[in-house]
């Protein structure tokens, strides 16, 4: 678990971000009463563990393209969506053939996709815990990409 303790550099950031001057001075003093406002000194923290991290050692990544936990670097994944694409399941591949890859589907809008566009959908922890039957606006894909979209979803090209 990370550790960042509220400081004048927090109070500046919402100051840039729009917070009223009440709201800022409502939060600095709530965190100086409960005394966990301000950087500690060395001598009052007890860490089990210090992590050193090199920030040029970071990349850009991507989660998926089929399970979050599965990291690919940014400049990757062109070449990693391939790769997996005619790569069995048990390979954590999609099992399709390579002549599907350039396949065009066009949504319900209109819209134009192809096995390999990146889209973009979340699905945070408050919808899963209040929605119990989400509804999907009509240009959302619902399958997986190794199944085939439902014709309802698409229309010739």
């Amino acid at each position: 678990m990370g550790f960042f303790p509220v400081d004048e550099r927090t109070i500046d950031y919402f100051r840039g971000t729009g917070r009223t001057e009440d709201e800022i001075a409502a939060f600095e003093a709530y965190f100086k009463a409960q005394k966990m406002f301000g950087i500690p000194a060395a001598q009052d923290i007890n860490f089990t563990k210090l992590l050193t991290l090199d920030l040029s050692t970071v990349a850009p990544s991507l989660a998926g393209p089929k399970r979050p936990q599965d990291r690919i670097e940014i400049g990757n994944v062109k070449n990693t969506f391939i790769d997996l694409f005619s790569k069995p399941i048990a390979e954590n591949g999609f099992n399709q053939p390579a002549e599907k890859l350039g396949e065009t589907f066009t949504t319900s809008t209109g819209t134009k996709i192809k096995n390999g566009d990146i889209l973009i959908a979340a699905i945070t922890s408050c919808t899963n815990t209040r929605a119990s039957c989400p509804t999907w606006k009509s240009w959302a894909s619902t399958w997986p990409p190794t199944a085939a979209p439902p014709a309802s979803a698409t229309r010739a090209t």
